[in-house]
């Protein structure tokens, strides 16, 4: 498995549980033409799902998080560190 680099986007979408959530997420994202590098959800509780993802090739990082933000089901989507780069900044401080 190919490690991913520091040109990864990482976001996290908080949305109602319910079917067809994911798949409209996905479809937002291929739209984009950004590559799923990771995904997972997270957590479900009380109607609320959350799912993050690191994505590959984001050209407008702004307009994906509109266009997510947008569907019916989504509740928030925020950006965050991707796991590659807290590793980074984790091996970094471990140094002398």
């Amino acid at each position: 498995m190919e490690e991913l680099g520091p040109n990864v986007f990482a976001i996290m979408v908080h949305a109602h549980d319910q079917p067809g959530v994911l798949h409209d997420l996905t479809e937002v994202i291929s739209a984009h033409r950004a590559n799923i590098a990771y995904v997972d959800i997270t957590e479900r509780h009380e109607g609320v799902g959350s799912t993050y993802f690191e994505l590959e090739d984001v050209t407008d990082s702004g307009a994906l998080m509109a266009d997510l933000s947008h569907l019916r089901a989504v509740i928030d989507v925020e950006d965050l560190p991707s796991f590659w780069k807290l590793r980074q900044e984790d091996s970094t401080s471990e140094l002398p």
